[in-house]
Order: structure tokens, then C-alpha cells, then sequence
């Protein structure tokens, strides 16, 4: 049977990768909602993250001043627990900030549905060419991870997180706890930012209409990220993910 002939890494990279088994409790309401940004925090200042709240403790990682988290609890002497991959870890509660809820148009994905998306790359391959995102409340088996998608795509399983902000709209992945801007807001064409992998990012449209399988979406935002482009429609999220002229996902419905 023929093989992939490219790797799974460029979208295990963009969307967040997990492996592992998940809870139940799926969302069902029928109007269009995003995951609440209450424990949702950014990072304003660059900081290293702690194994307990204590600056002499193991060092676990570090968070750019451009990334995000989603804390845990409150810890005393000004130290906050957040959730770091699939564990926990300490930062100083004053390198974070609290974020303001977007209350115009949103590029976030409705938690209220299941979206069912194409993988072209996978043809050919012992693998399947579609998966569908379902938001998540809790993994099963741990839970540091909380509130996010999870992508039954294969060869690998992904688990990612969306927080709708007035800032922008942030994404990142459960393995690794870190969030970073996917489309700043208000969304302007020709705006630069710091958007995946700490690259520099470019609003390249906000206008684009983009015909899917049967579908037209208009007013699209295409991000361009180093050689990828990501396109979000209104009130939808995630439409597409192209590479290098090639389409790596694609939504289905």
C-alpha cells in the first residue's frame, strides 16, 4: 500500500497533537457559542514556569510574552497554577493578565457543533482522508486538560484549544498548554503580528470568498504564517490550511 509522502508534522504543528482517550461531555446547544475565557489568561512579560510555586523550584518551561495560558487556581504569595501540557505548573500571577471576551464578528469555532474536515494528503495512505472536531469539557484521565477540540484524525489524534478574546482570537495545543494569536482583532488587512511558532504573521485578506465542497464562505480572513496560510470564516472558524499551494485540510461541513 503506497505511504504518505509527507510527513504529519506540518499539521501536528499547526492544529496540536493528542493520543489518548477523552471524557464525554459534548456540547449540544444549538446557537453559536465559544469556550468561556474565564480562566484564560496572557502572558505580558516573558516568564519561566515553575514545578511548585516557588522561584528556587525545578524549572518546567518558559512562556513568551506573547503566548497564553489557562490557569488552574489562585495560589498564595502571588503565584498562579496553570495547566502545562498535560500536567500543571507555578507562574507569577503578575506576568499573566486577564482577557476581555470578543463581542464582534468571531473566527472561533462554535463548540455547539461538530465540524468535518478533509485531510488530501492522507489519499493513497492506510490512513483516513477525513476527521471531525468535537468540542471537549475534560480529558478522561486527566484533568489538566480542559474545555478544547478534539480531532479524531489519523495517523495522529489532535487535541486543540480556542479562546475568542477582544484581542484576537487565540489557538494552541493540549500537549504542550501553550496558546498563541491565530487572528488579531479587529481583523485589518496588512496587520503583522507574532502568530504561530513565534513567526511573524500577516493578515493577507479580509475579504476572500472561498468555495469548499459544495460551499461558498465570504469574508474570509487568510493569515499567512511563514509558507502556510490559514483561512477563517465568520462565526465558523477554521476553513482551510494550505502549504507551499497545497491544501492540508479542508473543511467538509
Amino acid at each position: 500500500m503506497k505511504k504518505m509522502t509527507k510527513t504529519f508534522g506540518t499539521i501536528a504543528l499547526s492544529l496540536g497533537l493528542l493520543s489518548t482517550t477523552i471524557a464525554t461531555g459534548t456540547v449540544n446547544a444549538a446557537t453559536y457559542d465559544t469556550a468561556s475565557i474565564k480562566d484564560f489568561r496572557t502572558v505580558h512579560t516573558q516568564t519561566s514556569v515553575y514545578s511548585k510555586p516557588s522561584q528556587t523550584a525545578k524549572k518546567v518551561g518558559s512562556l513568551r510574552s506573547t503566548e497564553a495560558v489557562v490557569i488552574n487556581k489562585n495560589v498564595a504569595n502571588g503565584w498562579t497554577k496553570i495547566r502545562f501540557g498535560f500536567e500543571t505548573g507555578y507562574v507569577k500571577t503578575s506576568a499573566l493578565k486577564k482577557a476581555a471576551a470578543n463581542t464582534s464578528t468571531s473566527y472561533a469555532k462554535n463548540i455547539s457543533k461538530k465540524y468535518t474536515y478533509a485531510m488530501p494528503q492522507n489519499k493513497g495512505s492506510e490512513f483516513t482522508t477525513q476527521y471531525v472536531a468535537q468540542f471537549k469539557k475534560a480529558m478522561a484521565y486527566n484533568d489538566s486538560s480542559v474545555n478544547f477540540w478534539f480531532y479524531n484524525s489519523e495517523p495522529d489524534a489532535q487535541g486543540v484549544t480556542e479562546y475568542d478574546t477582544a484581542k484576537g482570537l487565540y489557538v494552541g495545543n493540549v500537549d504542550t498548554g501553550k496558546l498563541e494569536l491565530a487572528v488579531p482583532y479587529p481583523a485589518k488587512k496588512g496587520t503583522s503580528f507574532k502568530g504561530f511558532d513565534h513567526k511573524k504573521s500577516v493578515v493577507f485578506s479580509t475579504t476572500a470568498t472561498v468555495k469548499l465542497h459544495g460551499k461558498t464562505y465570504k469574508n474570509v480572513v487568510i493569515i499567512k504564517n511563514g509558507g502556510q496560510q490559514y483561512y477563517y470564516a465568520p462565526n465558523k472558524g477554521l476553513i482551510q490550511l494550505r502549504e507551499n499551494g497545497k491544501a492540508l485540510v479542508k473543511l467538509v461541513k
